[in-house]
Formats: structure tokens, sequence, C-alpha cells
């Protein structure tokens, strides 16, 4: 493992030694606090991903946020992080992975760019149920639309014990000199808690069959530059930063209340929501809800448009029944890497 303590003597710029990872600490979960789908995003930031096969050969994973006991968790410089940790629940009923198999938690650090050409060091804590249960710290780097093919480089395999325990794995990251970068281009660092020999070789690692059925834990992830695992800190200087950088990439509006006015001829209503944050592209909507509050009666939701570069929306509606009046709009916004 890494080296692990303080920020060296001498420096002082925690912006240098911060948290890369958003919601390293899962403190906000705005899509929900319990998932069985696989590749789907969970607690802020953070992707449940899975190949297809393990589900058809048996295998069964969930996620879902764990409250922890009061001092179960570290405490923190910026606060949080030890409130809530990551759970994953493992059936291990299936066959033995194939080889291209994985499954694991992964989190998308904007702009391949990042850490380019140096040393960073990714630390948490971690338990397990399952005996001798192993993590594989697998990254990669994306180069975006039309950009260079994404790329692996060497990881470390990890072993885990049942009590909490943090741990560390200090990785050199090539220089992306002379690489074609596009848009939405990431450094990615995946947690794999089962993983198939091709899969795994390719991070320079070895495959993991989980050997029962069990839980395994993971709080407090933490990334930062050097060859040495940083104390954990939130990305944004408290908790209020760190919400906004995690609605950056995700906004969940549950029935906010729209200020709807009537235009073209009476037959159709709109009204506008601006987001909190400014995201980080045009984003995708999901679970559109709008209800009645006041004055519209049966008016049905029409369409959505989405305002250039993430700022807001117009909400737009059939057969208002008055001039004006307002409903309660709900949605899933997503402009995830």
């Amino acid at each position: 493992m890494g080296r692990t303590g303080t920020t060296p003597a001498g420096s002082s710029n925690r912006s240098r030694y911060k948290n890369a990872f958003i919601n390293g600490g899962f403190d906000f979960w705005q899509r929900g606090t319990n998932f069985v789908q696989p590749n789907a995003y969970t607690a802020d930031r953070w992707l449940n991903a899975q190949a297809s096969n393990l589900t058809s050969l048996g295998w069964a994973f969930s996620g879902t946020q764990v409250a922890a006991a009061a001092n179960e968790l570290p405490p923190t410089s910026t606060g949080g992080g030890n409130t809530y940790f990551y759970r994953t629940f493992i059936n291990a009923v299936g066959t033995t992975p194939a080889a291209s198999d994985y499954q694991g938690l992964f989190q998308k650090i904007e702009n391949v760019n990042s850490f380019s050409g140096k040393t960073i060091t990714i630390s948490f804590l971690a338990k397990s149920s399952i005996a001798n249960q192993k993590i594989n710290v697998s990254p990669l780097q994306a180069f975006g639309t039309g950009g260079s093919t994404t790329a692996t480089f060497t990881g470390k395999q990890l072993t885990l014990t049942s009590s909490w325990a943090r741990y560390s794995a200090t990785l050199s990251v090539p220089s992306v000199a002379g690489k074609t970068i596009g848009a939405d281009s990431l450094l990615q660092i995946g947690l794999i808690v089962c993983e198939g020999a091709t899969d795994a070789a390719g991070y320079g690692n070895t495959a993991i069959t989980p050997s029962g059925t069990g839980t395994i834990d993971i709080a407090q992830v933490m990334v930062n530059e050097g060859d040495f695992a940083a104390p954990f800190s939130t990305h944004g200087d408290d908790m209020a930063q760190e919400r906004i950088a995690c609605q950056r990439y995700t906004q969940v509006i549950f029935n906010q209340i729209v200020t709807m006015g009537v235009y073209v001829g009476g037959s159709l209503g709109s009204g506008n929501i601006e987001f909190p944050v400014t995201m980080r592209k045009t984003p995708s909507a999901i679970g559109i809800s709008l209800l009645d509050r006041n004055n519209f009666g049966t008016a049905t939701y029409n369409s959505i448009e989405l305002a250039t570069y993430g700022a807001g929306l117009r909400v737009n509606i059939n057969n208002p029944q008055n001039t004006y009046g307002s409903m309660f709009f709900s949605a899933t916004f997503d402009a995830e890497l």
C-alpha cells in the first residue's frame, strides 16, 4: 500500500492534495438509496457498472446506502464522509465469471488531462463479510468523442478483512502528450469486486471470484496527487460546495412549483425553471411528472425545452384551464460523463 499520513511538511496547498473524487464520502444520494439495476448511477457521481454476462451466469449484485453508527467512521477535516457508506451485496451463486466480466463501482473524473504524467494515490476505508474478498483498483483514460483510443493502465489488487481498514494504491498516470482529445474526455477509476481474467489483466491485476454470498462496505474514497494517501477530505472546501459539485452532473427536482402562463391562442402554457447550479452540459431528463397546483385543472404535460449549457428549462403544457396558474414539476436531470 502507498504511504499514509498528513500532507507533506511545507505544503499548505490543499488544492493539490484535496480529493479529486466528488462525493467520495457518499454524503449525497439524489437518485435514491437502494439500487438493484446494473449499469446505473447510484450515490452522486458513482456508477455501478457490470458486464451483462454476470447476470446470465446467476450472479446478483445490489448497492445501498448504510448509515454509519456513532464513531464508526473517523471524522474528517472538511466535514462529511462519516455519515454514510456504500454497501454492495453479492449473491455468489453463479458460475465462474467469464474472462471479460466485471462488477464494480466507478467514478469518472472530468478531463483526461487530469493528473497526466503524474503519480496519484487512491485510498479508501473498506471491509467485507466475504472471506478473502479482493478489490481491483482499475484505472483508464478515455479521450472523448473523436479522440484517441481509450487506454487502461496498471492498477492494484487489494485484499480486504472483516473490519474497517484503510487501503491505498499508488498509480502512475500515463502522459496524454501526443494524444487527440475530444469532448467528454475523462480519467476513470474503478473499484472492482468481481472480475474475469482478461478484464483484470488489462489493468495488470488478476481475476476476482468472490468466495461466497455477503457484503462489501466502502467509505471515504480519496484520490490525490502524490505517492502517499492524504487524509480524507471532500472535493469541496465544505459540504455546501460538495453539493454544488454534485449538482453540476445531476439534479433531481421534486414537486417544484412552476408558475405557468398561457400562449399560442390559449392552447399551450409554459413556465420556466432555473437550475440552482448550472450543469456541465445540456442534460437529459427522465421521470418527468407534472401535477396541477393552482388553476390549471386538467392541463397535461407537453414537452420541456432545455436551455443551452444546462442553465435551466421551460416546461410546456397542453390545454391550460386558465390564463395563469402553477404546477408541481418533478424530473431527474443527468449531465454525467
